[in-house]
């Protein structure tokens, strides 16, 4: 424990802790003489180890204890809750964060659970230096969230800066949906087959369709489906093969915009 920490595990170690190799019972005098008067190898006069009481409960000081070793826990599937209660607890017994990349056994168990958690792990990340590729993992799985659900606790965690990444990535993605989807095909010139008032018609009907997916309660993780499955039932109802070939080349630059639009801080 003492080399795992830089704080001798909180000061609860004491000075020379890290001097016994072996634990037993003091033996008295008696039961030296005792033992010499039998066969067999003398009973040792060792100190007995220290023991020392910690207020985490039992899970948890199970994974500070593999983070010490260096001993994978995942084999025990602790739980994000338990992870998360980790973390405070190496900053308490001065225990090195594992890896402060999030290239770790460690962080990649708590990553396992950023699609469920996800502004909790980004949070965790921020706060306990977890680094940029998990929080750059943590931020693409908040997308299926809105910023609303982010409680003041995991906004507090995160810090100004982490904060601001997280929201402008949330932000610039709803911005700039509604400018890819906003505009509907462009008309041409009215022919028999299809009027002014047939292309005004089809205008609105994609811009209904834009405002729905705006609308949603996700904009910013709107998936590729959602807009082929929206915009290509405007382009299945067009009978005009003019309308249809600029439905068709409009929807084509919606999904490559949208494709190109970072996910990620």
């Amino acid at each position: 424990l003492k080399r795992g920490s830089n704080n001798s595990f909180g000061d609860l170690l004491p000075a020379d802790s890290g001097t016994e190799s072996i634990s037993g019972p003091r033996s008295s005098p008696s039961s030296a003489a005792s033992s010499s008067d039998h066969d067999g190898p003398s009973s040792l006069n060792i100190k007995p180890f220290p023991v020392i009481q910690v207020e985490e409960i039992s899970h948890v000081l199970n994974v500070i204890l593999h983070i010490i070793y260096d001993i994978s826990v995942a084999s025990h599937g602790p739980s994000f809750d338990f992870l998360a209660e980790t973390l405070p607890c190496l900053v308490r017994y001065g225990i090195p964060n594992p890896n402060p990349d999030g290239n770790s056994d460690f962080w990649a168990l708590i990553m396992t659970y950023a699609p469920f958690y996800p502004f909790r792990v980004y949070a965790l990340a921020s706060a306990y230096d977890g680094g940029d590729p998990a929080c750059t993992t943590a931020s693409e799985h908040t997308l299926q969230r809105r910023l609303t659900e982010m409680t003041v606790d995991d906004a507090s965690h995160m810090g100004g800066v982490r904060l601001w990444q997280l929201v402008r990535l949330h932000l610039d993605r709803t911005e700039a949906l509604v400018g890819i989807i906003t505009s509907p095909p462009g008309s041409h010139v009215p022919t028999n087959s299809c009027s002014a008032d047939d292309q005004t018609a089809l205008a609105q009907s994609w811009r209904l369709v834009a405002v729905e997916l705006i609308a949603q309660s996700a904009p910013q993780s709107t998936p590729v489906d959602a807009l082929i499955n929206g915009f290509g039932a405007i382009f299945q109802g067009t009978r005009c093969d003019t309308c249809r070939d600029r439905t068709r080349s409009r929807i084509t630059e919606v999904i490559r915009s949208w494709s190109e639009m970072r996910r990620t801080i």
